[in-house]
């Protein structure tokens, strides 16, 4: 139902508007622009804010939403006129609040804009997982390359789709049409590879360096330095597989021997 907070404001001059990405986190590499959230002023310092959810992204996620509007009416913008919407209030401080210009001053800020103050903030709200991020944090973010490792692959097709790039996969276009249905497929194959993936990090993590008794380091380390026995003779004693590993524990040895 349309009333005066929610019907947009038209026939002002807008004299400054600012805008950034409602985005959904998986992990510290993962990030998913979920919806885009606008702020307007106008010439009689009337104001509002305009939430435009991306459902080709949103609809992939179970239990994903934006706090303040009911996104089963399916609407392409909601308004909120001459009010700060719930999904700002609940993640910023009043104006009156007793270090409202601290705040500001963390931010380099001289004028209270919670929106403003909100983009790229360190603030975490509690109440879910969502942030608001900026079109130079997607700009700026570290790209991850596509990979034959599958675990790789999959991070890199799930970047692009979290940044609602158009990207062909083998053929196939992914836009706003088919995004909804690629992410899901990836976003399942993402929980089952990152377990396996996770698991073989412990196991690695898990094992245990094979120590060599001092003396016998010390007869192999003086046979190999006076070209006595080969590199691979010395490996071979040692009972290590890998180069590195040999000239880690060779370093390691000579560290400990001065």
């Amino acid at each position: 139902m349309m009333n005066e907070k929610n019907t947009p404001i038209i026939g002002v001059d807008m004299i400054y508007n600012l805008s950034a990405f409602i985005t959904y986190p998986i992990g510290k590499n993962l990030f998913f622009k979920i919806g885009k959230i606008s702020y307007e002023l106008f010439e009689d310092e009337s104001f509002q804010y305009i939430i435009e959810p991306y459902y080709d992204i949103l609809d992939a996620f179970k239990d994903v939403y934006i706090p303040g509007i009911d996104i089963d009416l399916k609407q392409k913008r909601y308004f909120r006129v001459n009010m700060v919407p719930i999904f700002i209030s609940d993640r910023t401080f009043p104006k009156t609040r007793v270090e409202a210009n601290s705040l500001l001053n963390d931010k380099n800020i001289n004028y209270y804009n919670p929106l403003l103050w909100l983009i790229d903030s360190n603030y975490r709200y509690t109440g879910d997982k969502l942030l608001v991020k900026s079109e130079k944090f997607y700009n700026n973010m570290k790209r991850i390359k596509n990979s034959k490792n599958i675990y790789r692959h999959i991070l890199y097709v799930l970047q692009n789709l979290g940044n609602r790039n158009t990207l062909n996969l083998k053929g196939l276009l992914i836009n706003e049409l088919n995004r909804k249905d690629i992410l899901k497929v990836y976003l399942y194959q993402y929980s089952i590879v990152e377990e396996t993936y996770y698991k073989k990090i412990a196991k690695s993590a898990g094992r245990h360096k094979k120590e060599v008794p001092l003396l016998l380091m010390k007869e192999i380390v003086s046979l190999y330095e006076n070209k006595i026995i080969t590199k691979s003779e010395a490996m071979e004693r040692l009972s290590i597989s890998s180069e590195s590993t040999f000239y880690r524990r060779l370093k390691e040895y000579r560290e400990n021997d001065k």
